[in-house]
């Protein structure tokens, strides 16, 4: 299981409403879905440490990245909810910061 990764920005990518990046680690290229905010500062060859969560399914492994590991842990645990997927996970957490997001499930 990849933990957290740091390596070379390759490139950033868009789809609809996703958004990633490929990061050159150790001469392997590993492509990674990131939070939007995350992309705004990123350029070609600048240096990145993200924290993984990976997610395997029959389709193929995919891995979503994260700059905080507040936000990768808070992501687990959206994603334990029954109904609650990765991409839902990732949509609360691009609409809300950590904390607001924390203060409205507590309400």
């Amino acid at each position: 299981m990849i933990s957290w990764i740091t390596g070379t920005v390759i490139e950033e990518w868009g789809q609809g409403s996703r958004c990633g990046v490929l990061l050159s680690c150790k001469d392997i290229g590993y492509e990674i879905q990131i939070l939007p905010n995350c992309s705004e500062d990123l350029n070609p060859n600048s240096k990145l440490v993200l924290w993984i969560h990976q997610v395997r399914r029959e389709d193929g492994d995919h891995l979503f990245g994260f700059e905080i590991k507040g936000e990768r842990d808070l992501f687990r645990q959206l994603i334990s909810v029954s109904g609650i997927g990765p991409q839902v996970g990732m949509a609360l957490l691009t609409e809300y910061k950590v904390p607001e997001l924390i203060q409205a499930i507590v309400e």
